[in-house]
């Protein structure tokens, strides 16, 4: 948690809540890599069950991709379970460009690169 509020704070992490009557339904996150990296953020997605399917991970992932822009990434990197259809259509139908899918499964998720 202190690595969150410190990258919050120096402007490296952008963090979205979803809300719907003070409950917390979705959260998404964009940290920005260094060095050599820079131009690289990695990025993640939740919506509870129950809330999946209203376009709320629509408006939160365009949320991901205009904090991307003022971070000055140029590449966002997803990880997405393979069996996660609805999250998989979601990214593709987002204003960027899918560069590559990984074939190398890290936990049982695919990597995403996305191009913004």
């Amino acid at each position: 948690m202190k690595s969150w509020i410190d990258g919050i704070k120096k402007k490296k992490i952008v963090v979205i809540i979803a809300e719907c009557n003070r409950d917390i339904i979705g959260i998404a996150v964009i940290e920005k890599r260094s060095g050599v990296l820079d131009h690289v953020s990695n990025s993640g997605i939740s919506v509870r069950k129950g809330c999946r399917g209203l376009g709320i991970g629509y408006i939160m992932m365009n949320e991901v991709l205009k904090a991307a822009k003022k971070l000055k990434t140029k590449i966002v990197r997803l990880e997405v379970f393979p069996t996660n259809k609805n999250a998989i259509s979601l990214y593709k139908n987002l204003d960027s460009k899918r560069l590559h899918q990984s074939q190398i499964r890290f936990r049982e998720k695919e990597n995403l690169l996305m191009k913004l």
